[in-house]
């Protein structure tokens, strides 16, 4: 990638390694502030059965594929795993490490690494999965857990249920307030149709495409809970406060974020893998125009979370295999600051 230092156009030798938000991604940050970043194309599960639904209680398979679009090879690439309940807030005290791998790549190369991961009873195996991909040495991260300041980063907030025709099923995500003060929150729902859908589905490997018209959802309840996390937050103040992180870090908060994210995960053995994946170069990203379904505008108190239940219905007329999506976007100060999608199939 270019390197503009002293005002000359001059080749930066080095690994440009990228975990995508989005197809098309080149790893160019920071991200435009209404940016669905949530929905990455380069981690994605293989249940036992050969699905893509995690199966709780089992082991599964998840996939994060890495790109290092850079002009030298990475050799020692660390990949570390996250998982967290469905939030739209996302950050290193309310997730738990899954595992981390290294290896070597290439430039211009990209591999997918597989990490076995048994998901959890809680909200039925509907978890939200965080990678970092980067290279201590070489090319380091900048903003951890923030895809929308660092290419390292990639959050899939994005699951899939399965409603029978004409019935109702409840899903629940969260949105927390780890600081001392309130926040104010706007949640939207948004539903995906037409072309958006399309594309969605088949960056997220969804198979052939079925639009389900006439699925609806509704925000039934919202419940607080004390906040949940990993951290002591007195002793990680740095580390409590999402809106912050969605924001340009400083260099002391992305060294001490840094050192948290490493200090999570035990450093793995070397990965030898060299698989590669079939998926082409990325394509150019596509906006879409957004149609907010409900919208709901919270103040949540300090150290406490909102657990919101979205009910999801679908029509009779529903055919088996269709799927539409339900995306549930958090709004602040004018920008998204997280979200959660749920693609819905009939069957």
């Amino acid at each position: 990638m270019p390197d503009h230092r002293d005002g000359k156009n001059e080749p930066d030798y080095r690994p440009h390694l990228v975990c995508r938000a989005f197809v098309g991604d080149s790893g160019a940050r920071p991200l435009d502030p209404n940016s669905i970043f949530y929905e990455s194309p380069d981690i994605w599960v293989v249940a036992p059965d050969g699905t893509n639904i995690p199966v709780v209680g089992t082991v599964n398979q998840v996939n994060v594929q890495v790109w290092n679009l850079g002009l030298a090879p990475s050799y020692g690439a660390t990949i570390d795993l996250f998982w967290c309940n469905p939030s739209v807030g996302v950050n290193l005290a309310n997730a738990t490490p899954i595992g981390t791998k290294n290896t070597s790549l290439q430039a211009g190369a990209h591999k997918t690494l597989t990490f076995p991961w048994t998901p959890v009873f809680v909200n039925d195996g509907h978890e939200c999965l965080i990678a970092q991909a980067y290279d201590p040495v070489s090319d380091n991260l900048v903003a951890p857990f923030n895809p929308v300041a660092d290419r390292h980063v990639a959050q899939r907030n994005l699951n899939l249920v399965q409603i029978a025709a004409g019935k109702q099923i409840e899903v629940h995500f969260f949105a927390a307030n780890l600081s001392a003060i309130p926040q104010r929150s706007q949640i939207d729902v948004e539903p995906l149709t037409g072309t958006a859908l399309k594309e969605l589905a088949k960056a997220h490997r969804l198979g052939e495409y079925r639009e389900l018209e006439g699925a609806e959802s509704t925000i039934t309840s919202i419940e607080p809970n004390p906040v949940r996390s990993r951290l002591n937050l007195k002793d990680h103040p740095v580390a409590a406060v999402f809106r912050e992180s969605m924001g340009q870090p400083s260099l002391a908060y992305s060294r001490q974020l840094q050192q948290l994210a490493l200090s999570a995960l035990p450093i793995a053995k070397p990965d030898a893998s060299r698989r590669r994946s079939s998926e082409s170069q990325p394509n150019a990203n596509r906006s879409v125009a957004r149609m907010t379904r409900e919208s709901r505008f919270v103040e949540i108190p300090p150290l406490t979370e909102l657990r919101f239940t979205l009910a999801i219905r679908l029509p009779l007329s529903a055919r088996p295999g269709s799927y539409t999506a339900f995306r549930v976007v958090e709004r602040a100060e004018r920008r998204i600051s997280g979200g959660v999608s749920f693609i819905v199939r009939a069957i």
